[in-house]
């Protein structure tokens, strides 16, 4: 949450990506000049790495996002090879309508939990995407957040 200003590789989560990011979202406001993303700056290749790229799964980005090259809803730029799959970005709250990885849905899609079940991500109450169950919406229309954040509510 919050406000991100950067000049390049610039995410709502993480600047640059050469790792695995999974179960996640980002609500900032993103602003630079390259490599601006609602939740990645960049999607990295690490060539000689065992595990050598990027890997996003099932995570979401909704703040606002700005910048003048490489601009995506969710991944400003994704190398060769890296995996970005299960994600989402709201392109109307983002004002992005492509992004390097995932898919854009609008804000009506995206504050429906059918949208995320679909996408194989685990919801309290079903059993089908898992048992952990790591995410809820509170109450719909609402955005995804994360199931332990309802604790002692």
């Amino acid at each position: 949450m919050g406000n991100v200003t950067g000049k390049e590789d610039v995410g709502g989560l993480v600047g640059g990506n050469d790792g695995e990011i999974i179960d996640c979202y980002a609500t900032a406001e993103v602003i630079g000049n390259k490599r601006i993303g609602g939740l990645v700056g960049t999607a990295k290749l690490i060539p000689g790495y065992v595990f050598p790229y990027a890997v996003i799964r099932r995570c979401f980005a909704v703040g606002r996002v700005s910048g003048n090259e490489y601009v995506g809803g969710l991944a400003g730029r994704s190398e060769s090879k890296s995996v970005i799959m299960h994600s989402f970005w709201d392109i109307e709250s983002t004002g992005q309508s492509t992004s390097a990885g995932g898919q854009g849905i609008t804000t009506a899609q995206m504050q429906t939990a059918d949208t995320f079940l679909d996408a194989g991500w685990d919801f309290v109450g079903e059993t089908e995407n898992g048992t952990e169950d790591i995410w809820c919406i509170r109450q719909e229309p609402g955005y995804p957040t994360f199931a332990w954040m309802d604790l002692g509510q």
